[in-house]
């Protein structure tokens, strides 16, 4: 396995959406060599990057969901069904983790908006985070992503007739 040095990891311009083989385990150092448990991701494997760019940016960490070739079972709740690359596999949108860029190895590629819209849905469903947000903030938040061309108005009122 390669291992990429932290001053070149810096210089990885990592974008949400994209896809990047992820080292999972532990780093072998002290006390905590293998802490993974049975139902946790490890050794490397693919991850699509979930953080905003500002902080794939400016941090030396990312917020990514990895993906696992084991199809069965499938839980529908967090679950995203994938073909990357032609691979089958599912996305695991329960196991969101913050990691350290230096787990990089190396970039697969970019997830389809489509897919990525799916992952991003439910992890606002299994983290609860739309009941969390008073109507009001949402409405905001809503009208500031319009206006700053976040979002678009158009592609929004379209989606509400299709409801």
């Amino acid at each position: 396995m390669v291992a990429i040095k932290a001053k070149t990891t810096k210089k990885i311009a990592v974008k949400h959406g994209e896809v990047y083989l992820i080292r999972f385990d532990p780093l072998k150092k002290g006390k905590f060599k293998k802490i993974v448990k049975n139902t946790e991701i490890k050794d490397p494997h693919p991850a699509v990057v979930i953080s905003n760019n500002i902080q794939n940016q400016k941090s030396s960490r990312i917020t990514v969901v990895p993906f696992t070739h084991t199809l069965k079972p499938f839980y529908e709740s967090w679950e995203v069904y994938s073909n990357f690359n032609n691979e089958k596999g599912k996305i695991m949108c329960d196991q969101v983790k913050n990691i350290d860029k230096k787990r990089i190895i190396k970039h697969l590629g970019t997830l389809n908006p489509e897919t990525l819209k799916e992952v991003e849905r439910k992890i606002l469903d299994g983290l609860e985070l739309i009941k969390s947000l008073a109507n009001e903030q949402l409405l905001l938040e809503l009208a500031r992503r319009i206006k700053t061309k976040e979002l678009d108005w158009e592609k929004i009122l379209a989606k509400i007739e299709e409801v």
